[in-house]
C-alpha cells in the first residue's frame, strides 16, 4: 500500500531541496534575532534534524528500490524477478518519520515558541506543547507504517499499548513524574516567572521541564525539585493572583523610645525602601 505524497516525498524532487532550504532559512533567521535561550536552542534542534533528513535523504537515493530476488507466480511456483528492496523500505519509513518529527517541530518552533511565546508573550506550557507533538507524531507514525509497510492502525496500537505496560512498569517514578509536571501546568498553579515557597526553599520558577521544576533561590542557586515531589506538597505562590504581596518583618526597639516615633522611623523607612509600594500603606504594629 503506497501514497501518492509520500512517494513524491521519497523522488526527492528539486521541490523538496527547495523547501527544506526555506525551513532551514527560517530556522537561522528565529535563531538569529530570538533573545531567548531556549528558543535558540531549538532552533539549534530543528536544524539538526533537518540536516539529518536531508542526509537520509542522499542516502536514500544511493539504495535501489528493487533487487534481484524470487516472485511466486499465480500458479504457486517460484521464479527470478525483482523484489522490493528491504534497505529502500526500512530506510524510507526512518526517512518518512524523521521528516514528520523535523516537521512538527519546525511548526512548534517558529509559530509556538518564536510568535506566540518570545514575541507576543503568550504563556504555553512546555509540557502541553510536548504531549501535542508526541501525539500527532504518534498519529502521522501510523499513517507511515500502515502506508509503507502495510501494518493494520489496531495491530500497531496493540503493539504500542503492551510496549507501553512494560515501559510503564519499568519507570514508574518517571512517569509519575512526567502526568504530575502535566497536571502542574494544566492547573497553572504557578508559571516560570513567579515567586514561590516550597518546604524550606524559595525562589523563582525557571523552568518546568517533564521530570522536575526548576527554582533558583535568592543565594542563586538551582533546586531541581521532581514534579512528583512538589505535586503532593504545600507550595506558596507569591506572583499570584498578583505580584503585589505584604512581607512581615520584625524590627526590635529600646522601651525608651516613644512608640509613635518607633512607628514613624519604620513607615520613613519602608517609603524610602526600593520595591516598597505607597499603597497599600505599611501597617506597622506592635507585639508584646
Amino acid at each position: 500500500m503506497t501514497h501518492p505524497f509520500l512517494e513524491q516525498l521519497l523522488g526527492g524532487s528539486g521541490t523538496l531541496w527547495l523547501a527544506l532550504i526555506v525551513l532551514a532559512a527560517a530556522v537561522l533567521v528565529v535563531r538569529r534575532i530570538s533573545s531567548d535561550r531556549a528558543v535558540r536552542r531549538r532552533a539549534l534542534w530543528v536544524i539538526v534534524l533537518l540536516a539529518a533528513f536531508a542526509t537520509l535523504l542522499i542516502v536514500l537515493g544511493q539504495i535501489p528500490e528493487r533487487t534481484s530476488g524470487f516472485v511466486r507466480t499465480p500458479g504457486g511456483e517460484l521464479v527470478p524477478g525483482l523484489v522490493e528492496n528491504s534497505a529502500y523500505r526500512y530506510t524510507a519509513v526512518a526517512l518518512l518519520l524523521l521528516g514528520l518529527l523535523a516537521a512538527l517541530t519546525w511548526l512548534s518552533l517558529v509559530f509556538v515558541d518564536f510568535l506566540l511565546v518570545d514575541r507576543l508573550d503568550f504563556e504555553v506550557p512546555n509540557i502541553l506543547r510536548d504531549v501535542a507533538i508526541a501525539a500527532l507524531f504518534f498519529t502521522g507514525a501510523l499513517v507511515i507504517l500502515n502506508a509503507r509497510t502495510g501494518m493494520e492502525p489496531l495491530e500497531l496500537i496493540t503493539t504500542a499499548g503492551a510496549i507501553s505496560i512494560v515501559v510503564g512498569l519499568a519507570l514508574q517514578d518517571t512517569l509519575g513524574n512526567v502526568f504530575s509536571g502535566l497536571a502542574l501546568q494544566t492547573e497553572r498553579s504557578f508559571n516560570v516567572g513567579d515567586w514561590v515557597r516550597f518546604n524550606d526553599f524559595e525562589g523563582v520558577v525557571t523552568d518546568i521541564s517533564w521530570r522536575a521544576t526548576k527554582i533558583r533561590t535568592r543565594d542563586n542557586d538551582f533546586v531541581i525539585v521532581p514534579n512528583s515531589v512538589i505535586s503532593k506538597d504545600v507550595v506558596v505562590n507569591y506572583s499570584a493572583p498578583t505580584r503585589v504581596h505584604a512581607l512581615h518583618a520584625t524590627v526590635g526597639a529600646h522601651y525608651r523610645h516613644p512608640p509613635a516615633d518607633v512607628f514613624a522611623a519604620i513607615e520613613e523607612a519602608a517609603r524610602q525602601t526600593e520595591g516598597v509600594l505607597p499603597s497599600p500603606a505599611v501597617d506597622v504594629r506592635t507585639e508584646e
